[in-house]
């Protein structure tokens, strides 16, 4: 069985930034040895903020961190940036 990594990536701004650098590198050398690499680029998400404890309760998850969690539940490994 192949091993399966999610990356998150967790800096706020786009572009060229040093941990989205790292997180790059790390999912090409993990992809080179075979390994499934999928990455969660927060920057990139377009979420909303909680606005009341009801919510963060009872609310039901943005698609984007549904998808972000089906991600982490498919890992193997998980690296935070």
């Amino acid at each position: 069985m192949v091993q399966r990594i999610a990356i998150i990536q967790g800096h706020p701004d786009p572009g060229k930034r040093f941990c989205r650098a790292l997180g790059e590198a790390y999912a090409s050398g993990a992809q080179e040895a075979g390994l499934e690499v999928k990455l969660i680029d927060v920057a990139q998400l377009g979420i909303s903020f909680l606005r009341t404890q009801a919510e963060f309760e009872t609310g039901e998850p943005p698609p984007p961190i549904a998808e972000a969690q089906e991600v982490i539940r498919w890992a193997d490994h998980l690296l935070i940036i």
